[in-house]
């Protein structure tokens, strides 16, 4: 990012060609290789690991996986549209042969994916780190002001 702006800023510092290369190298040549060399020594080592589970899968076999969770909450996806508009299907027909029945969407049960359950999990941290702030903070206002609110909580600081 720095490379960037210094390049897109017009800064004097970027605009030798020898300046321009050597900051391309550190900001996108190095952690390019860094990443390469971490995922060689990864496969290396995956290969040779095993445990009472069997071998420690590899770089190539999470990436595969990862492509089959998306297309597994994709297709869980589908299956839960279907089930609504099966349900919209129903309803219309129960409506027209009934106009007094009241139209009810069951909610759908289908298993949560990987993907519906890292958004849980982010949901579940961002509402606990939004209640911790909201007790801390006034909390250590008030231990800041106050010499016996900092005495009573001190000793759970």
């Amino acid at each position: 990012m720095e490379f960037a702006a210094k390049l897109f800023g017009g800064t004097a510092a970027l605009r030798n060609p020898k300046d321009i290369g050597r900051a391309l190298v550190m900001t996108v040549g190095v952690p390019l290789a860094a990443f390469a060399i971490f995922l060689a020594l990864w496969s290396f080592a995956a290969s040779r690991i095993q445990t009472s589970l069997g071998a420690v899968p590899g770089p190539t076999q999470v990436a595969q996986q990862a492509v089959n969770l998306v297309h597994e909450h994709f297709a869980e996806r589908e299956r839960r549209d279907a089930f609504y508009a099966r349900q919209e299907q129903r309803n219309a027909e129960r409506v027209k042969e009934d106009p007094g029945y009241q139209p009810r969407i069951h909610p759908w049960t289908g298993k949560a994916t990987y993907i519906d359950q890292i958004f849980t999990s982010l949901k579940t941290v961002f509402v606990g780190f939004l209640l911790a702030t909201l007790v801390a903070v006034p909390l250590g206002i008030l231990a800041g002001t106050s010499k016996v609110v900092q005495a009573a909580i001190n000793p759970m600081v």
